[in-house]
């Protein structure tokens, strides 16, 4: 959803409210993909500060189906967003491109609000997942799930210091 800022930044004082309809249906962060399950309607304030700047205001829950990192199974999450901006549109007039790159979300006068909260997912969005904090993961030799059930394999791994020794006994 895009919102234009322009009747905005005409008036000083001026403040809207707009109701946000998210089409955010996946979020891509640190080589995952995560499925967007629910981000419901929620309102943003945007508000006029004076000298081309102005504020926008809100919150919102984004849910994301994200997968454990232990044993794949699926996690739903909640994350609260708080939205709280100023947009200096005398930024696009001087020379700060490094200042510019941050506001990706930002096209002229448009706010790209689908763009603005994978911004502020980056930030929430754990390194490492897990179902549960005593995930036991899985199974390194036939793959079952040990959260489930376990599995008769044997785990013993050798120590690699050893393994000339091995080949000898085989002979």
């Amino acid at each position: 959803m895009l919102i234009n800022l322009s009747e905005i930044l005409s008036t000083e004082g001026f403040v809207k409210e707009y109701t946000v309809k998210s089409g955010l249906k996946e979020f891509s962060f640190n080589g995952n993909v995560y499925r967007v399950d629910c981000i419901p309607e929620f309102t943003l304030t945007a508000k006029n500060e004076g000298k081309k700047k102005a504020s926008i205001k809100g919150t919102c829950v984004v849910s994301l189906i994200m997968l454990c990192d232990r044993c794949l199974d699926e996690v739903k999450r909640n994350f609260d967003i708080e939205i709280d901006e100023l947009i200096d549109m005398a930024i696009f007039k001087s020379d700060k491109i490094d200042e510019m790159n941050e506001l990706d979300y930002l096209d002229d006068c448009n706010i790209d609000m689908d763009a603005l909260l994978e911004k502020e997912l980056m930030s929430l969005v754990p390194v490492q997942v897990l179902c549960k904090d005593d995930c036991k993961g899985l199974c390194k030799v036939c793959g079952t799930n040990l959260n489930h059930g376990s599995c008769d394999c044997d785990d013993f791994v050798p120590d690699p210091r050893l393994s000339v020794f091995a080949n000898i006994l085989k002979d």
